[in-house]
């Protein structure tokens, strides 16, 4: 069986990490979160006793923001920035038909939404060991299990 899906969904996930500089006076909060998720994929499968065994691919949608707070005891900097990355997505998964139009389905899916680059003044004032501007450079991965329940539009 071939088919096409669509998805989308809000997302909490979110990573944060905190780094010192090399003197030991500084330090950085790095927060990204993942706002939403969507996919459009094609799907090729299998289907058996109401079963449908597929692997799954195609392009995906996702809002990253990043918070960067920057101290150095003295001054404390934030940074904000949400951009929309766009990157591939591929998986497997199994669907059963329950009754009517109704289906279960569990899936794994992969994301490669490329990298985020973000770079900002810290606002201090240059000097002699000082750091006026730092950033983060990122590859954006992110592995999902999901289980849902489907509606079929159109047939049987």
């Amino acid at each position: 069986m071939v088919g096409i899906e669509g998805d989308a969904q809000w997302s909490g996930q979110k990573d944060v990490t905190c780094a010192s500089t090399c003197v030991s006076n500084f330090a950085e909060t790095l927060t990204q979160k993942i706002n939403w998720l969507a996919t459009v994929r094609g799907r090729l499968g299998y289907a058996d006793r109401g079963y449908l065994f597929y692997v799954t691919a195609g392009g995906a949608l996702a809002e990253i923001q990043e918070t960067e707070f920057f101290s150095d005891f003295q001054n404390f900097v934030p940074s904000t920035f949400k951009r929309t990355n766009g990157g591939w997505v591929a998986g497997a998964g199994v669907e059963a038909w329950l009754f009517g139009n109704w289906t279960a389905k569990a899936e794994y899916l992969h994301f490669d939404l490329g990298s985020v680059n973000h770079v900002y003044a810290t606002g201090v004032a240059p000097a002699v060991n000082t750091i006026t501007s730092l950033g983060s450079q990122a590859q954006l991965r992110n592995d999902v299990v999901r289980i849902g329940l489907n509606y079929r539009l159109i047939g049987n």
